[in-house]
């Protein structure tokens, strides 16, 4: 079916100048050609096939057409295991990655706007290709693990970097994906393993660094920074009322103006379905709500549906397809 008009705040990129890097990899993350001669990514816990998409922006705009979508925002992908390795390791193929990306922006800026990957295993060399990055490279921020938001103490390595993100001004997508000096564990052998692994575990990191950045006035001073979380902030709109009940009855020097603190957050309706999106506007409100696909880890029709689906005013649906995101961007234009 034919989409009306929209801006996609959530999907990733693998080429960018990153693939060279990782052919001369031996150890993971690196890339392997298969028999049939396609590229695939190889982590530590899984193998990816590269699509014509994943790496060809000629071949992505052209879908992009296809379905309506005026334009993307490319992020920085957390399926390749670089938020684990050593920064001596992560500097090269971060670097690499933020170049060309930067590159693809400039020949197609009317399409895309990017984030950049940081080398988190030193945070110096972090704050230092963050600036790199947002000054000279012209990507309006930088993607952040989820590791580092799950609770106040870890958060706080951060500090350095938002300071230089309020002072030059930047955005940041919360997504899912671990600290450094954490082990990536593979959960394969759990029963219903892709459930819980990629439904639970994922929607708890996320929620739990929603937690973090609300309860906590971690963010207060920093004006200049805007901040989305993937998925609609996990399962925070089913359980916000919970929440601000167990602050009213066990918790009461804890903040109580939950409701306005989360519109410090801009979401995005990542994998979600309708019913979830309608929640996430009542609780967010329209104007922190924008279309996120997840792409192409997810067919895009998803998120599309989901828009089209919701029990939601004309006007609702038109901020989270555009006008939302729209007047985001225009703060780092």
């Amino acid at each position: 079916m034919p989409y009306p008009p929209a801006i996609d705040m959530h999907s990733h990129y693998h080429g960018a100048g990153v693939l060279d890097v990782l052919r001369r990899r031996k150890a993971t993350p690196r890339l392997e050609v298969g028999a049939d001669g396609t590229d695939m990514l190889v982590t530590s816990t899984k193998k990816m096939v590269f699509k014509e998409h994943d790496r060809s922006i000629e071949t992505r705009i052209e879908f992009m057409d296809s379905i309506g979508l005026t334009k993307q925002l490319l992020v920085f992908p957390g399926n390749m295991g670089i938020d684990v390795l050593p920064v001596a390791e992560a500097i090269p193929i971060v670097t690499a990655y933020n170049d060309g990306l930067a590159e693809q922006r400039r020949r197609n800026s009317d399409r895309f706007v990017t984030l950049a990957g940081l080398p988190f295993a030193d945070m110096n060399a972090a704050v230092r290709e963050l600036r790199r990055a947002r000054l000279e490279l012209g990507h309006i921020g930088a993607i952040i693990p989820t590791g580092y938001v799950t609770d106040l103490e870890t958060l706080e390595r951060l500090r350095s970097l938002f300071n230089v993100a309020d002072e030059i001004g930047a955005h940041f997508l919360i997504h899912p994906g671990p600290r450094h000096d954490q082990l990536n564990i593979d959960s394969t052998t759990q029963d219903f393993a892709m459930q819980r692994a990629s439904v639970l575990d994922l929607q708890n990191g996320v929620s739990h660094a929603v937690v973090t950045l609300t309860l906590s006035d971690f963010l207060k001073n920093f004006s200049n920074v805007s901040v989305q979380v993937i998925n609609l902030g996990g399962t925070i709109p089913f359980i916000l009322e919970r929440m601000e009940y167990v602050v009213e009855v066990r918790t009461p020097d804890a903040p109580r103006d939950l409701a306005r603190r989360l519109r410090r957050l801009y979401v995005d309706s990542g994998s979600m379905g309708s019913r979830a999106l309608e929640l996430a506007v009542r609780v967010f409100g329209a104007d922190r709500v924008m279309l996120g696909t997840d792409f192409p880890f997810f067919p895009t029709s998803r998120a599309q549906d989901a828009v089209e689906e919701a029990n939601l005013t004309n006007e609702q649906k038109t901020m989270v397809r555009m006008t939302t995101a729209e007047t985001l961007l225009d703060r780092y234009q």
